[in-house]
């Protein structure tokens, strides 16, 4: 069983909007009740990390 999320962050500076992704997840060969809260919020966490990493650092590259 695996449990993956993804969180979309999004932000608005001077207008423009800008929207980034970050997941997170794991599983195994475990039933249903591996996943308890405390794992649910750690994956939580990491997918929200990632998506706020993303907008912070990944910049739009200008049109050609």
């Amino acid at each position: 069983m695996r449990l993956s999320v993804t969180v979309i962050a999004e932000q608005t500076i001077a207008g423009e909007v800008r929207r980034e992704v970050g997941s997170g997840g794991g599983g195994g060969r475990f039933g249903l009740g591996y996943f308890q809260d405390n794992v649910i919020e750690s994956y939580v966490n990491d997918a929200v990390k990632a998506a706020l990493t993303n907008l912070d650092r990944a910049r739009p590259r200008p049109a050609r």
